[in-house]
């Protein structure tokens, strides 16, 4: 072997081996940038003239996040908000809306459709649908907070 080509060989093995530092680094390293985003618990119940809406969705809306979050509610109109890093939503405040369950499609909603008849449900006005124009809004701060109580007028 040429003293050029053991160079040339040395040098392979000194990028692969700074190669297999930097993978091995890296996988060390990863996980531990990745953190979690700080949440803060967000559940409560939806009342619509007093009395528990116990189907349909509550929408937490934030413009500047770009983010929409939709509960479903349940019993007693309980609500809880999950993420992929847990219970709760990132700290912010959100707007908020109460929808009522869609419809599963029948005939008759499809006339509604095409016949301009109104599929208003009666346990919800429709401006609170939108979280841009219910006038609801909620301040979820990191950790625990008391349930909300999101009273539709």
């Amino acid at each position: 072997m040429s003293q050029g080509s053991s160079r040339l060989h040395r040098r392979d093995a000194v990028a692969c081996g700074l190669r297999q530092l930097a993978v091995a680094a890296m996988l060390l390293v990863g996980p531990a940038c990745r953190r979690k985003r700080p949440l803060g618990k967000a559940e409560g119940s939806v009342t619509f003239q007093g009395k528990p809406v116990e189907a349909g969705a509550v929408i937490f809306s934030n413009d500047d996040l770009g983010v929409a979050y939709v509960g479903h509610l349940g019993a007693g109109g309980f609500f809880r908000f999950e993420v992929a890093d847990g219970y709760g939503l990132p700290p912010a405040t959100y707007k908020v809306g109460v929808g009522p369950p869609q419809p599963k499609p029948t005939l008759e909603v499809e006339l509604a459709r095409t016949t301009n008849v109104s599929t208003d449900f009666p346990n919800i006005p429709a401006k609170y649908f939108d979280p841009n124009s219910s006038g609801i809004s909620v301040e979820v701060r990191e950790g625990d907070n008391l349930p909300y109580r999101i009273e539709v007028p």
